[in-house]
């Protein structure tokens, strides 16, 4: 998982980790796990709205069309 991931990173003396995703469900206490990992930062797209989504699509998908 991502908040295993980010433990190990930590473990292994990783400064910051910072995770990217298309998607971000977020279910439950998804994020409150991922930080208590030592996650820094979450950043998503828009295309599920939530606190960490910060990368529109709508531009990439207009430009296909």
């Amino acid at each position: 998982t991502i908040a295993n991931a980010a433990k190990i990173a930590k473990k292994k003396g990783a400064g910051k980790v910072y995770v990217a995703c298309t998607h971000a469900l977020l279910i439950g206490a998804a994020m409150e796990k991922m930080v208590k990992a030592g996650v820094d930062e979450v950043i998503a797209t828009d295309t599920v709205p939530s606190p960490v989504s910060v990368v529109g699509v709508a531009p990439a998908i207009a430009k296909v069309l």
